[in-house]
């Protein structure tokens, strides 16, 4: 009989050690789940994805900032993921932190179409939510060092929108390499040499 006592209360020890691990390993499971959805969704599943990956919030995160660092699909499935997180954050001001923070942090490592993601999803954020300022500069200007001339282009926007830029970087911009690059530099900041 005591054997079968200890053997019960075992059982139940082991289930509900079980049941709290698997509550605490659920929502990182469903995220990466999730998001390796979305990231070889196509066109037609990508807006219903990105919403069950938005869903889940914050710790879908890393596992979307993984995937914008690979191909242009997955990068563009992934910044949709983003944007609808950021548009649920409007009363959420960690969550956008959070995003804008993993953005900020990774923002050499994402693909091409990720940092043009990365830098329109700082233009949205900077507008809406204050406490993310520090990380929509840092992408900005990283934005504006970028090798490629169309994240530089599509930086100069953001900065100049969102006010948020180092004048040594904008004097850079002025003896850019490339021609569009110079002339969109000049038009936006040109006249900030003179305040």
């Amino acid at each position: 009989m005591k054997t079968r006592t200890i053997a019960t209360h075992a059982a139940v020890v082991g289930i509900l050690t079980l049941s709290l691990g698997f509550v605490f390993l659920a929502e990182p499971l469903r995220a990466r789940y999730e998001v390796a959805r979305l990231e070889v969704a196509p066109n037609e599943e990508v807006e219903a994805q990105a919403q069950a990956v938005a869903q889940i919030g914050a710790p879908a995160i890393p596992f979307v900032i993984r995937i914008m660092k690979g191909d242009e699909l997955a990068s563009r499935n992934g910044g949709a993921a983003l944007a609808q997180m950021l548009e649920r954050a409007d009363e959420d001001e960690k969550l956008a932190q959070q995003i804008l923070h993993a953005l900020a942090e990774s923002f050499r490592n994402l693909s091409p179409t990720g940092r043009v993601w990365a830098l329109t999803l700082a233009r949205t954020s900077g507008r809406v939510h204050a406490t993310t300022n520090e990380d929509c500069r840092r992408i900005a200007n990283a934005g504006l060092l970028d090798a490629d001339p169309k994240i530089r282009l599509e930086a100069i926007v953001v900065a100049a929108q969102l006010q948020m830029w180092h004048e040594e970087l904008i004097t850079r911009l002025f003896a850019d390499p490339n021609e569009h690059v110079r002339r969109a530099a000049f038009s936006t900041f040109g006249n900030r040499s003179e305040d």
